[in-house]
């Protein structure tokens, strides 16, 4: 028995059959919104919520429903644009990321698995350095 870490397209592959019809490659990424400071998710004393810093000055929460922000990219500059700021975040995040866009840097955690952790890496900010 091991872990079936591709799931059903690696159990597809062990019977012989095309891993390529079960695999979804048309969902693209899927991004929890921004949280307000007043939102009740971040009430909760285990949110699920990723603190985004961007700068030295600014803090968002993105609410961690679903892939982790870096998978947005540069991207996510734009979306934060104008959103609603947290000043120093205080909330019990499981994800994060941090945004130097001065020196094009962007590094990232997460405390489980996500999709897309391991490409992440490289691939969601093309150009900028990865820590």
């Amino acid at each position: 028995m091991r872990w079936a870490y591709d799931g059903p397209a690696e159990l597809r592959i062990h019977l012989g059959l095309d891993p390529e019809h079960v695999r979804d490659r048309g969902c693209g990424t899927s991004c929890g919104p921004l949280l307000e400071p007043e939102d009740e998710e971040l009430v909760d004393p285990e949110p699920m919520a990723a603190v985004v810093s961007v700068g030295s000055d600014r803090c968002y929460v993105v609410a961690n429903v679903a892939d982790h922000p870096i998978l947005e990219g540069a991207a996510l500059l734009h979306r934060l644009s104008g959103g609603p700021e947290h000043g120093m975040c205080r909330v019990s995040a499981d994800a994060g990321i941090h945004i130097d866009p001065l020196r094009r840097r962007v590094g990232w955690w997460c405390s489980g698995r996500r999709k897309g952790n391991k490409q992440a890496r490289g691939l969601a900010f093309c150009n900028w350095q990865a820590n």
